[in-house]
């Protein structure tokens, strides 16, 4: 399958190892997840006789056109008053856990769409980028750069990845998927 898009990328906070329900970030330009590789070979007697390749954890880096200060904020794990839209930013603050998912657009050999949703169900995401710049002759539309680690969940799960022929059951399944507890999935 050749990829050619992506949309709707959803998160949930996980408190008290339940998810409290998908939330829209942004909108979505990139979403890349790098796996976290740990191997080893045991040799004897001039040959290999066991080896492991085994992922550990992932890196997911995704690029937003923007995200808004509610979002950040929870996302973060940083303070955010509603009525002033004030993000507060303490070196006190710690991300939280949550999972996240997002719904590529695949074409098949036939040319026919397919949808494969991505999940990673346990993520802690960084500090995004802060880039701005000033106006010129020209538009230089910014993104924001969003970074995380995706640790095994309860079930020893980093990614869940599945494929739908229709959008509208993709985006069902993230919403049910982010809106169970934490440890009933499956």
């Amino acid at each position: 399958m050749s990829k050619v898009g992506i949309q709707c990328v959803k998160y949930s906070r996980i408190e008290n190892g339940k998810y409290t329900g998908a939330k829209d970030i942004s909108t979505l330009v990139t979403f890349n997840g790098s796996p976290n590789v740990r191997e080893g070979e045991d040799w004897g007697d001039n040959r290999k006789v066991a080896s492991h390749r085994g992922v550990n954890k992932i890196n997911l880096s995704m690029e937003l056109n923007d995200i808004r200060g509610d979002k950040y904020a929870d996302i973060c794990g940083h303070e955010y008053d509603e009525q002033t839209k004030k993000v507060t930013v303490k070196d006190t603050d710690n991300s939280p856990h949550v999972g996240i998912g997002a719904i590529g657009n695949s074409e098949d050999e036939n040319g026919k769409t397919v949808y494969v949703l991505k999940i990673y169900p346990y993520m802690q995401f960084s500090e995004p980028n802060d880039d701005n710049s000033t106006e010129n002759d020209s538009v230089d539309y910014k993104h924001v750069t969003l970074e995380g680690t995706g640790y095994p969940d309860e079930e020893g799960r980093l990614k869940i990845e599945q494929e739908f022929n229709d959008l509208a059951a993709a985006k069902g399944e993230l919403d049910k998927f982010l809106a169970a507890p934490a440890a009933e999935h499956g």
